[in-house]
């Protein structure tokens, strides 16, 4: 069982058509038996924020908001996503991380889920979705 775990630059992908977008659809909609895709509440927060900036700031009308925060939610279902929670013990895991891996707060935060995912793993094959650079080379060290 390959368990990769997706954090919210990546799962925005899905929701706005940029580069990479198919490559995210496609572990998706690819997906095998024995395949599980993990994320964070965090990441929830982040897609409906982004929305929310997107609404404001004029580039999506409400309807586009409404399906895009829709759709967000029924694909966490549909796809069976697993959504991790941020509680304290994250947080001080994010900053016992950050002298290592100086990210922003949320990039932190998305790491110190990813790692503690792939400790839950085990022996199992663990893969990181991001777009976000900091987050890949924090994750590369």
């Amino acid at each position: 069982m390959t368990v990769y775990y997706v954090e919210s630059s990546a799962l925005l992908k899905m929701y706005k058509s940029e580069k990479g977008s198919e490559v995210v659809k496609e572990l998706f909609d690819g997906r095998v038996s024995g395949e599980l895709l993990v994320t964070s509440y965090l990441s929830v927060l982040e897609v409906n924020s982004v929305a929310a900036r997107l609404l404001k700031g004029g580039a999506i009308k409400t309807r586009q908001y409404e399906t895009m925060v829709g759709t967000f939610v029924q694909d966490l279902s549909t796809y069976g996503v697993v959504v991790l929670p941020v509680h304290n013990t994250l947080v001080q895991e994010a900053i016992e991380l950050l002298p290592r891996c100086p990210l922003r707060t949320a990039d932190a935060l998305q790491f110190a889920a990813a790692m503690r995912a792939s400790r839950a793993v085990g022996e199992q094959p663990f893969r990181m979705v991001s777009a976000d650079k900091e987050i890949g080379e924090a994750c590369a060290s």
